[in-house]
């Protein structure tokens, strides 16, 4: 799977267990936070598409998934980490 649909596809699984992922810009490393109820993951506007791909599923892996439909590639990506 090409780096633009995998990162869509793991995008829209945070999207799917309620976590929010912000590209931002500034001095900070990019990780998860949680903001009264509302679960953010925040990523630093410059890094590449593989540094997404990377930190999203690390975070993914964290949560259950198994309820949540993911197409096979991303789901072996996932159980890769």
């Amino acid at each position: 799977m090409e780096t633009k649909k995998l990162l869509t596809q793991l995008e829209e699984c945070a999207k799917n267990i309620g976590i929010e992922i912000r590209y931002d810009k500034g001095k900070f490393e990019s990780g998860f936070c949680k903001v009264g109820e509302r679960n953010i993951l925040v990523l630093h506007k410059n890094k590449a598409e593989e540094e997404y791909i990377r930190i999203i599923g690390e975070e993914l892996v964290k949560h259950d998934l198994e309820k949540i439909y993911l197409m096979p590639v991303v789901r072996n990506y996932l159980d890769s980490l």
